[in-house]
C-alpha cells in the first residue's frame, strides 16, 4: 500500500510503534496477569512507599478517577495496602504488601525479557536513543 506522507509523519509512527510496544508487552506479561499501567503504578509505589493515589495521577497521565479504580484492584489482589495518613485523616499512603514486591520483581524479570527483544529488533543502541528521545516529550 502507498503510505504518502505517512511513513515519514511523526505521530502516525509513534502510534505504530506504541501499538506494537503494548501488544508486545501484553505478550511478555501474559502469565503474570497485569497490565503496563498496573505495573508503572506497582513500580511507583516501590520506589516512593507511603505515596497516595494522587501523587501517582501526573508521572502516570491518568485521571484521579481512573487511578481510583487501579489502586482498587491492585488492592484487592492483595499487591498493596491503603492506610490512612497520620497528619491528614484524608489522604491513603501507599505501601506494597510481600505479595507485591514478589510480583513486582517476577515482573522486572519479565520486563528485563521485553527489553531484551527490542534491543535484539531495533538494536541496543537504538533503543537507548529511543528511551532518550522519548524522555523529552515529559519536558512539557
Amino acid at each position: 500500500m502507498d503510505m504518502g506522507i505517512l511513513i515519514d509523519t511523526f505521530g502516525y509512527l509513534l502510534r505504530r510503534a506504541w501499538r506494537d510496544a503494548d501488544r508486545r508487552f501484553a505478550h511478555h506479561f501474559r502469565t503474570l496477569d497485569i497490565s503496563a499501567v498496573q505495573f508503572s503504578v506497582l513500580e511507583l509505589i516501590d520506589r516512593n512507599p507511603g505515596c497516595t493515589p494522587g501523587d501517582l495521577v501526573m508521572p502516570m497521565g491518568i485521571t484521579q478517577n481512573n487511578m481510583v479504580g487501579i489502586i482498587a484492584d491492585l488492592v484487592k489482589r492483595g499487591f498493596v495496602t491503603k492506610k490512612t495518613d497520620a497528619h491528614d485523616r484524608r489522604a491513603r499512603k501507599l505501601s506494597l504488601t510481600d505479595e507485591g514486591a514478589t510480583m513486582l520483581s517476577a515482573a522486572h524479570a519479565v520486563h528485563d525479557l521485553y527489553l531484551a527483544e527490542y534491543a535484539q529488533r531495533i538494536g541496543a543502541g537504538n533503543l537507548k536513543d529511543l528511551v532518550r528521545l522519548l524522555r523529552m516529550f515529559d519536558r512539557g
